[in-house]
């Protein structure tokens, strides 16, 4: 996108990474250390449109609404022991 620290700041990932991660990718293209949810309280979503909307809404899930779904069990719990909230 060309903005400063985009390459260089911690956590500035593109959207296919989360989508793949909380998708459960086989592809793995998501380094360990790369996104902590343990570590986040805030998360910015740059961009508009279905991607960024279900990113969003997949970040601010309860844990219970994830119980009939197919997200992986290892996304359920990072996601069940994130700080993030809506504001």
């Amino acid at each position: 996108m060309g903005l400063a620290g985009e390459h260089t700041t911690k956590n500035v990932l593109p959207s296919r990474k989360v989508v793949d991660w909380y998708n459960g990718s086989l592809d793995d293209i998501m380094k360990p250390d790369e996104f902590d949810l343990k570590q986040i309280e805030s998360l910015a979503i740059v961009g508009n449109g279905n991607v960024s909307t279900d990113i969003a809404r997949m970040m601010l899930k309860k844990p219970e609404e994830f119980k009939d779904s197919d997200t992986p069990s290892t996304v359920m719990q990072a996601l069940a022991s994130t700080r993030l909230h809506c504001v």
